[in-house]
């Protein structure tokens, strides 16, 4: 009877920076079912197929940066939440993202407790129940 646990694709063409996504992701008081792409092409294609509900998508990326791939994201799958993240501070670039769809703008480094609030906040997602 237990819905599934939202499917979270992690975008970036940085291996270490997707483990390090990734590693934060699973830390989450959310149930995540966390998926990876390397670049916004890859991500593109998961997401035209179906099921992908959160998209962490990188600024800073080879052939489709972040604010192509996320208004390509937003044509394929206008329901997808979409998280850009980037290692600079630029309110211009924050507000060119949530102008074009995205959800939140996130600067790396960040911490689980940040994207729980996210998640929760911004997403509608319903943190797991624990025992106890």
């Amino acid at each position: 009877m237990s819905e599934r646990s939202p499917l979270v694709m992690v975008v970036d063409d940085s291996s270490t920076m997707r483990m390090i996504v990734r590693k934060i992701l699973s830390a989450s008081r959310f149930p995540l079912d966390i998926s990876e792409a390397d670049d916004g092409a890859a991500c593109l294609y998961r997401v035209r197929r179906g099921g992908i509900d959160v998209v962490f998508l990188d600024y800073n990326m080879p052939g489709l940066d972040g604010i192509a791939t996320l208004h390509e994201l937003k044509r394929a799958d206008p329901t997808v939440d979409v998280v850009l993240m980037t290692s600079t501070q630029d309110q211009v670039l924050a507000d060119r993202a949530i102008h074009a769809g995205a959800r939140a703008f996130l600067k790396k480094p960040f911490y689980t407790a940040a994207v729980d609030a996210l998640l929760f906040a911004r997403c509608g997602l319903t943190p797991c129940q624990t025992a106890g």
